[in-house]
């Protein structure tokens, strides 16, 4: 029996936690997209009370997917030829990727009958992935689950059961996505950081999908990354759609968090992700005696929970840096960072310093006065031997003049360069720009310089870094912001 079919017939279908999730479960993806043509690996355990020694020794292997017989009784198992995002559940077998496990921290090493060890193991299910694949007479006892687990057969931090070290083969199947905003100014500050400090270890507060992460580990593969974010996929958000819409089928139900994240950083090997929640992170930092060079703050917002939190990560680590995002939404935060720290901010990022003293900042100045100066460049003469990232902003700022079609399309071809690429830092390009603002304001000028420009350049329907085409904007009941 095939398992595809089985859900294509609608005997397994997800079962959402969240009883509100009820289009989600309809139309979220239940497996990862193949798109080679290599042999899916497959481990069959029978459980019994060394199932996390045997799994250990079945990643030698580096099995696409794990089965699990409760029963002793191999005839129910279901033949599988995709790889699934989510648990699947049938007839007392399970049907797992090794990622699925890490987050589960495999099973309980405290109970010793099957019936307990299912029930737990469920209930893992439940809290940390928030639905299962499974029949319509599945039920589950729901209690709390214990601790105890996989992990407990690794040393130091990594027995801890929130913590994940995934392995890039564990990631083969996951699909990589970059989105999430992650400025030129935040890139800045953090390269001129690593340019002028020792930086070994990075705590991350706030991760998404790992943007700002990828871009950490490209300046420097040898440091150890210490990754806080509650990573919580699909069936744990409390959103629940209500519309179908094409951000859900396109982005949101494709990319689980934790999934992606481990994706995008798979050639980065002293990577630790920490499910918690960010405001506990110090606590776990300290508690574990790990030394922190630099911490990068993006999940605050709230000027005295901003407050605090510095002042805690001082406390208790005097010769670090941060470096925050999200200066737009903060004021008197930033003004006593500047009166009681070393403090220097830019319109969108800042960075602050208790014990170390600012190296070559005038350096940073410099440098941030250059990027300021470029972004709004007015005479296409000074831009054409810039990095063609301020082709876009170029193009932008003259839209936003509402210059003449015509104009711009001389821009354009001076530049000689197509609209379908020139992108900013999120892989948006001028036709996604031209959409996505004729949606929010209506304004036709916006929709008639896209039908000039297709034209001489035709739309290539390109993907943005929420895998979604300048055209399908137009079809949004909802957006993304510009």
């Amino acid at each position: 029996m095939n398992v595809e079919n089985l859900i294509k017939n609608n005997i397994l279908k997800i079962h959402p936690v969240n009883i509100n999730k009820k289009i989600e479960a309809e139309n979220c993806n239940i497996f990862y997209p193949i798109t080679n043509n290599n042999k899916i690996i497959k481990s069959i355990l029978y459980f019994d009370n060394k199932i996390n020694k045997n799994i250990i020794k079945e990643y030698e292997k580096k099995p696409d997917i794990l089965i699990i017989i409760f029963n002793k009784n191999k005839n129910n198992m279901l033949e599988l030829n995709s790889i699934p995002i989510y648990p699947i559940f049938y007839k007392n077998i399970f049907y797992l990727t090794p990622i699925l496990i890490e987050q589960l921290n495999g099973f309980s090493n405290i109970y010793s009958d099957n019936i307990s060890s299912l029930n737990d193991f469920l209930n893992r299910i439940y809290y940390q992935i928030g639905c299962i694949v499974t029949d319509n007479l599945f039920k589950i006892n729901i209690t709390n689950h214990d601790i105890s687990g996989i992990k407990d057969f690794r040393n130091d931090f990594l027995k801890d059961f929130n913590v994940s070290n995934c392995e890039s083969w564990m990631t083969k199947y996951i699909p990589e996505c970059d989105f999430g905003w992650f400025g030129l100014k935040n890139r800045l500050f953090i390269k001129y950081v690593f340019d002028n400090y020792d930086i070994k270890n990075i705590a991350e507060l706030g991760i998404y999908m790992g943007k700002s992460t990828k871009y950490i580990s490209n300046l420097n593969k040898n440091t150890n990354l210490y990754c806080f974010d509650r990573f919580d996929n699909l069936f744990l958000t409390d959103y629940s759609v209500k519309n179908l819409d094409i951000p859900d089928t396109n982005f949101f139900f494709k990319y689980m968090r934790f999934e992606t994240f481990f994706s995008n950083l798979k050639n980065h090997k002293n990577l630790y992700a920490i499910k918690n929640d960010n405001f506990l992170s110090i606590k776990w930092l300290v508690k574990n005696n790990i030394k922190i060079d630099l911490f990068y703050i993006d999940f605050i917002k709230q000027e005295h929970a901003l407050i605090d939190f510095v002042n805690e990560i001082f406390e208790s680590y005097p010769n670090s840096i941060i470096i925050g995002d999200d200066v737009v939404h903060l004021n008197y935060s930033l003004l006593y960072f500047k009166k009681k720290y070393k403090f220097y901010q830019s319109d969108m990022c800042y960075i602050c310093m208790k014990d170390r003293n600012f190296i070559n900042k005038d350096i940073l100045i410099k440098d941030l006065n250059n990027l300021e100066k470029n972004f709004n460049i007015k005479n296409i003469n000074d831009i054409i031997n810039l990095d063609k990232v301020f082709y876009y902003y170029f193009i932008i700022n003259k839209i936003n003049e509402k210059k003449d079609y015509k104009q711009i399309i001389d821009y354009i071809k001076i530049m000689n360069i197509n609209p379908n690429y020139i992108i900013d830092e999120n892989n948006n390009n001028i036709y996604h720009y031209l959409i996505k603002v004729y949606k929010k304001i209506n304004i036709n000028y916006y929709i008639n310089l896209y039908n000039e420009l297709i034209k001489k350049y035709p739309d290539e329907h390109k993907k943005n870094d929420s895998n979604i085409t300048p055209l399908e904007y137009k079809l949004f009941t909802n957006y993304f912001d510009l």
